[in-house]
């Protein structure tokens, strides 16, 4: 039985050895642009959801990656823009170029803008000013 086992058990291991051997690798030349500007972005996360493999683009949007052929999921991914996910067929040397959506981004509203508006309203209001003020400059300093 122990003998059976590891007998296929050997012969899994070969036949998936081999069939990674025959895969051909090929190379992934990219540029992912600005939307908006059209100018390379850099810094964006390049992962394949089925492989191990990822890279970062340049300083002008760039990236090269060598990965078998097949067929991924690409992924591009960096705060401040949208994720970007793309099906290819990867079977020989490829260029692709493809443009990321800014996300727009709004400015936290402060807090304190609507205590201090509420100050010149109520008593309540001038109590929470007063509070706020003693807990941001005179306990922190």
């Amino acid at each position: 039985m122990k003998k059976g086992l590891l007998i296929l058990v050997n012969i899994l291991i070969i036949s998936v050895s081999l069939a990674f051997a025959n895969s051909k690798t090929i190379t992934l030349k990219g540029q992912l642009k600005d939307a908006r500007t059209q100018k390379g972005i850099q810094g964006v996360s390049i992962q394949f959801e089925e492989l191990t493999e990822g890279t970062f683009t340049d300083e002008n949007g760039n990236f090269e990656i060598k990965v078998p052929e097949g067929t991924y999921r690409l992924k591009c991914v960096l705060y401040s823009y949208q994720e970007l996910a793309v099906d290819l067929k990867v079977r020989k040397d490829m260029n692709i170029s493809y443009l990321m959506k800014p996300v727009d981004y709004q400015a936290p509203v402060r807090i304190t803008a609507k205590i201090e508006t509420q100050a010149k309203q109520s008593p309540l209001g001038k109590f929470l000013a007063l509070v706020e003020y003693v807990f941001l400059h005179k306990l922190w300093e």
